[in-house]
């Protein structure tokens, strides 16, 4: 059974609603953003970020008018792609209309100023397993059409790692998988490991060099581990349809630094006349007794298997 109800407040993020199945407990904001900002499996410490002190900020004035700016917060949160500064960095600090439901809630934030996209995100929490769904729907509510895709990004705690299954159809004499590196990553970065089978990346808390890179990853999933707890984010894909995807093909994309990681899934791109909405479904899937102490292949298959 799922239990949905407001509380006060969550340090300081204000009001949040609280899901929760007796197992899995999730804290979304409804004062700002929204986030789901804390996620807390069979009593784990909370594998998001929770940027209280405001490090990560953006001034987006010149855009969104005075003393206007954008947090991170921490969490989980809905963008629009392809990135453009600072049109993407919405100054989200109002207050979020929601509706509760049996399983989660409807959260549906302002139109936002200048760009004019409404994003609307219906999270579900199973009523039993440590499981969750969230819908992402971006709709454009202005008279010029909009090309993107929605963006889903997940900023977890230091610590942990990511690992993303590689490509492994057989195309014969034709290319199977892209890897995208953003201009600041190192290849040889020791964080990163660039196996046939899986591609890791390791979160150090004392190296502040930024590390991104985005992937093909027909298979739809990526899976995070933060101590003894996994978490697998599933999310379809359409390659298989000819779809484009935005920053040279990658359905999803890995981000790191000295304090944070960041998954992130993205729908295919699509032009939105007035009106037209685009929708992107992630699976969260939780496990709890997690030993990473190797990043074997053997290891990680038996990963994929449990989450």
């Amino acid at each position: 059974m799922v239990s949905v109800k407001e509380i006060a407040s969550f340090k300081n993020f204000g009001k949040c609603l609280e899901i929760s199945n007796g197992r899995l407990v999730l804290y979304v904001t409804i004062d700002i953003g929204p986030r789901i900002i804390y996620c807390s499996l069979d009593g784990s410490p909370n594998l998001m970020l929770e940027d209280v002190e405001r490090k990560n900020q953006k001034d987006v004035s010149s855009l969104f008018g005075p003393d206007k700016y954008w947090y991170i917060y921490g969490g989980h949160r809905l963008w629009f792609s392809p990135e453009e500064y600072p049109k993407t960095y919405y100054p989200d600090n109002e207050k979020v209309v929601y509706t509760l439901t049996e399983t989660g809630c409807v959260l549906n934030p302002p139109t936002q100023l200048v760009t004019g996209l409404k994003y609307t995100i219906t999270i579900s929490v199973h009523p039993e397993e440590p499981v969750v769904t969230i819908n992402h729907v971006t709709t454009n509510t202005t008279s010029e059409e909009v090309t993107g895709a929605s963006w889903a990004l997940t900023a977890m705690r230091s610590g942990g790692t990511t690992i993303v299954p590689q490509t492994t159809t057989d195309t014969v004499l034709l290319p199977n998988r892209s890897i995208v590196f953003w201009p600041y990553t190192d290849i040889n970065d020791y964080r990163l490991k660039l196996g046939n089978k899986y591609v890791v990346i390791k979160q150090d808390p004392a190296n502040s060099h930024p590390i991104k890179l985005g992937f093909t990853n027909t298979e739809g999933k990526v899976v995070y581990v933060n101590g003894s707890v996994a978490c697998s984010v599933s999310y379809g894909t359409s390659y298989e349809d000819g779809s484009e995807y935005p920053d040279y093909g990658s359905s999803c994309e890995v981000y790191e630094c000295d304090y944070f990681t960041e998954v992130e899934t993205l729908s295919p791109l699509k032009v939105l006349p007035e009106g037209a909405s685009i929708s992107h479904t992630e699976k969260w899937k939780f496990a709890s007794g997690v030993n990473l102490d190797s990043t074997d292949d053997e290891t990680l298959d038996e990963l994929f298997k449990l989450v």
